[in-house]
C-alpha cells in the first residue's frame, strides 16, 4: 500500500524508526571472488578453514643449539657440560639426523627441531663454541625456546570468520595458508544524483544565479568511506523527465542516493517521483538538521527493486542524513551488522537549544583536556554551512525531550572523524 503524500502535511517519524525501516528494506549482497590482496576491506562471505598447521613443524624460536634437556641438567659456570655438535639446521630444512645423548645441533630461528631434541639453548648461554663441540653453562628446561606445530593456526580450525572485515593481518594469515583467492561480500554500487535547476558541475564556468554541486562529491566520498562504490549520475533538472532519464542509469545499482527535491517547494519533485514508480516509506524525520528526507524503493525495467534515499538539498542536512541512513544501509549490504559510530561522553562548551522537539545533531569539535573530553560547537549550526561539517569531528546529540543543553552538561557525541 502506497503512502499518501499530502504536501503541507508532514508525516514525521522518529530517527530510530526511520533507521529500522531503511535497514529492513536492504539485504546483504551476494559474494564475489577476490584475490587475497584484493580482499582487503571486504567482508568475508563464509568461514575460511585452515588446511595447514602454522607453524607446520615444531621449530626453534631463536638461534642456538638443539639439545636433550636431560643432558644439560644442572649446567652452570662452575659445572659446565660439553656436548658434541653433530650438524647444522637452517630454516626450511628438514633434519635427517637425530640428536643423541651428549650431542647438539646448531639451529637457526624457524628451523625444524630435529628428532631427539626437546629444547634449544641460545648462543649467549654457550661458552667455548667450536666447530665440533660446545660448552653449556646454563641449564634449560624441556620445550624451552621451541614453538609447537599448530601453535598459531591448527589445521581444521576457522581461520577467518564469516562477517569479518578483512584486515592487512588477515591477508598475511591467508597467505600463510597458501590461499590465492577468497569469497567476499560484494561491495554495493551506489548511484548518486543531485537535482536542481540552479546546479552546475565542478569545472564548468559558473553562470549568474547558479551554484556548484557540492553534494554529489561529498556524498560520493562518504560512500567510499563506508566501503561502497559510487556511481555519480550528474545533475537532474527539476522535471520528472530529467529525473526519470537519470534514474534509469541506476538500474544496475544496489542503492540510489539523491539530494534535494524532498521538501515542500513547487520544484521539490523527488518524493512524488519515488511514489509514482515505486513506494515511499517515509518523507519526514524528527531530526535537525535533515527533517525532509525521503526513503522508499523504486521499480526498474529489469524488475529489480532498488532502495532510494532522497537527501535534503542543504549540504549539512544531506551529509547528516547520509550518515544516519545511507551509511547503515551500506554496512548491512556489505554484511557488517554493527554500524554505530564510536560514542563518547563530553563536557559541553556551548549551549544547544532544541526549540521544536526534534533530535538535534549539532556539529562539534571534541578535544581531550586533562583526561576529560570537551566539545564545542563549530559555530553557526545553519544547515547550509558546509564548513561547519568539515570542521567537526563529532555530532553532539540533543534528545527530542530535552529543550536545552546548558554549558557544562555531559553530552553524548557520535564521533564521525575521530583519530583518538
Amino acid at each position: 500500500m502506497k503512502l499518501a503524500i499530502k504536501h503541507g502535511h508532514e508525516q514525521l517519524i522518529d530517527v530510530d524508526t526511520a533507521i529500522t525501516r531503511v535497514l529492513s528494506s536492504v539485504d546483504e549482497l551476494g559474494f564475489e571472488i577476490k584475490t587475497t590482496l584484493q580482499a582487503l576491506n571486504h567482508v568475508c562471505f563464509e568461514d575460511v578453514i585452515a588446511t595447514l598447521n602454522i607453524p607446520p613443524t615444531d621449530n626453534s624460536s631463536m638461534d642456538g643449539y638443539a639439545v636433550k634437556s636431560e643432558d644439560v641438567k644442572g649446567a652452570s659456570s662452575d659445572r659446565p657440560i660439553d656436548l658434541s655438535v653433530i650438524g647444522t639446521i637452517s630454516a626450511g630444512q628438514i633434519p635427517d639426523f637425530e640428536v643423541v645423548q651428549n650431542s647438539a645441533a646448531k639451529i637457526m630461528t624457524g628451523a625444524s627441531i630435529p628428532k631427539g631434541a626437546d629444547a634449544v639453548i641460545p648462543f649467549e648461554d654457550i661458552q667455548n663454541i667450536e666447530k665440533e663441540s660446545i660448552r653449556v653453562v646454563e641449564m634449560v628446561k624441556k620445550r624451552n625456546n621451541i614453538r609447537d606445530s599448530g601453535e598459531d593456526v591448527k589445521k581444521g580450525n576457522v581461520l577467518i570468520k564469516k562477517g569479518k572485515l578483512i584486515s592487512a593481518a588477515d591477508i598475511g594469515v591467508m597467505a600463510s595458508q597458501g590461499l590465492v583467492d577468497i569469497k567476499v561480500v560484494k561491495k554495493p554500487v551506489v548511484a548518486i544524483l543531485a537535482t536542481g535547476n540552479e546546479l552546475m558541475g565542478p569545472g564548468e564556468v559558473l553562470e549568474n544565479g547558479k551554484i556548484y554541486d557540492s553534494n554529489s562529491p561529498a556524498i560520493a566520498a562518504a560512500v567510499i568511506e563506508a566501503g561502497a562504490v559510487p556511481k555519480v549520475l550528474g545533475i537532474a533538472k527539476d522535471t520528472h523527465d530529467s529525473l526519470k532519464e537519470k534514474i534509469e542509469l541506476a538500474s544496475s545499482c544496489d542503492l540510489i542516493v539523491t539530494s534535494a527535491g524532498v521538501s515542500k517547494g513547487d520544484y521539490d519533485i523527488v518524493k512524488d517521483f519515488i511514489n509514482n514508480i515505486g513506494e515511499i516509506q517515509f518523507w519526514s524525520v524528527k531530526m535537525r538538521p535533515a527533517k525532509p528526507i525521503a526513503f522508499g524503493c523504486i521499480d526498474t525495467n529489469n524488475r529489480k527493486k532498488i532502495p532510494i534515499i532522497g537527501l535534503p538539498g542543504n549540504p549539512v542536512s544531506a551529509m547528516v542524513a547520509f550518515e544516519k541512513f545511507g551509511r547503515p544501509a551500506i554496512f548491512k549490504m556489505r554484511g557488517i551488522h554493527e554500524y554505530s559510530r564510536f560514542v563518547i561522553k563530553a563536557i559541553l562548551q556551548d549551549a544547544i537549544d532544541n526549540y521544536d522537539g526534534r533530535r538535534v545533531y549539532a556539529r562539534g569539535i571534541v578535544k581531550k583536556i586533562e583526561n576529560e573530553y570537551h566539545v564545542s560547537l563549530t559555530g553557526s549550526q545553519q544547515s547550509n554551512l558546509l564548513t561547519s561539517m568539515s570542521k567537526a569531528n563529532g555530532l553532539v546529540v540533543c534528545p527530542e525531550d530535552v529543550s536545552r543543553l546548558e554549558i557544562g552538561a555531559i553530552v553524548r557525541v557520535e564521533m564521525i572523524n575521530w583519530t583518538g
